[in-house]
């Protein structure tokens, strides 16, 4: 097979910034823009540094190891790992993540059109385009690569630069904010974009190892190409649309995300700016859609060993999420927040532990950290349900929804010295295994 790896980064590159960029990352960096002011370059900075940082991460682990989604999970031992994988894979793809983007586009593009359109009609007719361009499992990412990013992205550039052109407004000196660096912290951890990283690798090692590269050092040069790419272009775009809420921060009101977006695409470009928008809007959804349907079906067909085709599990994927989506966007995310506020520490926990795989001896050191993340956000999680002021909620940044963090850092740094130090006690004249990872490259 003739490989071009050039255009082969190119076009993964463009294929990961359009699956990240869902429509739910639209709303966020103009909404900081606004309310940080002139302090809005600090905001979005640390916005950047954890929503394209973290899924970074997960990306440098997955193509380290070499072994797909398993690799970051594999060291909780088999029945963990594969308990949360699937339950990431299963909240993420057709229950939560794959409905939420035909209901985000109904509610943004289509109902403010069309207030009288049916969701059932509009949902079946994007999720029967979501299956045909997902159909194919070798052409889907290549679909997203080469057609819908390159349309979004220029769409989001003209909208951007209009915006430094014709700035809406001076940019105040006043912060909603007490700490705009909190904020943008918040921000880019609410986006919970690394859980998706860990789904959306399986379209992506698929695509790229179907085009010949089956070394894992070449799938790693792969990797890493396409992730320096689509965080570059998810800056600019970040940034930019970060700097156009900033020009809105003169304009009194109290507007909650999307109507501030939707004023600011009137405000540039009169009713031309909300169609532009509304295009911007689909395209985004139906990328992170075909995404989705494509890395959950892969994930499915492969683990099940043949057992279910691939084209199988898009068509029940699409169906089921036909079906889900017209619960209405408010309820799915009502649905989805508990579910991924416990699943999301326990996937960045084991993530940042994996980057000191060739340090760690013992798979304690991966065990403990990561249920002590789980107990600490299951009990918050009781709390807030229960209405319960519970201990754990004056824990250290527990104001911040980050109470798990203080304990983890600190389980996982005793696990590095005392279960290490035993193991390395109890293998004492015996050559210790070669690291797994960059070892291999």
């Amino acid at each position: 097979m003739v490989r071009n790896f050039k255009k082969d980064v190119l076009v993964s590159g463009f294929a990961l910034f359009a699956m990240f960029f869902g429509a739910g990352n639209l709303i966020f960096p103009p909404f900081l823009g606004w309310d940080c002011g002139s302090k809005w370059i600090e905001g979005i900075f640390f916005f950047i540094l954890v929503d394209v940082g973290l899924s970074l991460l997960v990306l440098f682990v997955l193509a380290r190891k070499g072994r797909g989604p398993q690799g970051v999970t594999e060291d909780l031992g088999p029945l963990a790992s594969k308990l949360i994988l699937y339950a990431n894979v299963v909240c993420l793809g057709p229950l939560i993540a794959i409905p939420r983007t035909a209901a985000t586009a109904f509610a943004l593009a289509v109902q403010p059109v069309f207030p009288g359109a049916s969701s059932w009609l509009f949902s079946a007719l994007f999720f029967a385009v979501v299956s045909l361009l997902s159909i194919k499992r070798t052409k889907a990412l290549d679909i997203i690569g080469t057609v819908l990013a390159p349309l979004s992205f220029t769409a989001l550039l003209f909208l951007i630069i209009h915006g430094i052109v014709v700035p809406l407004g001076p940019v105040t000196e006043a912060s909603a904010y007490d700490s705009v660096v909190q904020a943008g912290i918040l921000s880019g951890y609410q986006t919970m974009d690394m859980m998706g990283t860990v789904i959306l690798s399986t379209a992506l090692l698929f695509s790229i190892t179907h085009k010949g590269y089956t070394q894992v050092r070449d799938q790693f040069r792969i990797i890493a190409g396409a992730g320096l790419i689509a965080a570059v272009a998810l800056t600019v775009v970040y940034g930019g649309l970060a700097y156009v809420g900033a020009t809105m921060s003169e304009r009194a009101g109290l507007l909650d995300r999307t109507t501030l977006l939707v004023t600011i695409a009137k405000l540039l470009l009169g009713g031309y700016g909300f169609l532009l928008l509304s295009g911007i809007v689909l395209i985004a959804c139906l990328s992170t859609a075909v995404g989705l349907v494509s890395s959950s079906a892969s994930f499915f067909a492969d683990g099940s060993g043949g057992r279910f085709s691939y084209r199988t599990l898009v068509a029940a994927f699409a169906a089921l999420s036909f079906a889900i989506s017209n619960l209405g966007l408010d309820s799915i995310i009502a649905h989805a927040a508990p579910i991924l506020d416990l699943l999301y520490p326990v996937l960045l926990t084991v993530t940042v532990l994996g980057l000191f795989g060739s340090h760690i001896r013992d798979n304690r050191v991966y065990k403990y950290p990561t249920a002590v993340a789980f107990l600490v956000s299951l009990s918050v999680l009781a709390g807030k349900t229960l209405d319960l002021n519970l201990p754990v909620n004056r824990l250290p940044f527990g104001s911040m929804g980050l109470a798990w963090v203080v304990p983890t850092i600190v389980c996982a740094a005793l696990g590095l010295v005392v279960f290490n130090r035993t193991k390395s006690k109890a293998q004492s004249g015996k050559p210790l295994a070669a690291p797994a990872g960059l070892g291999r490259l």
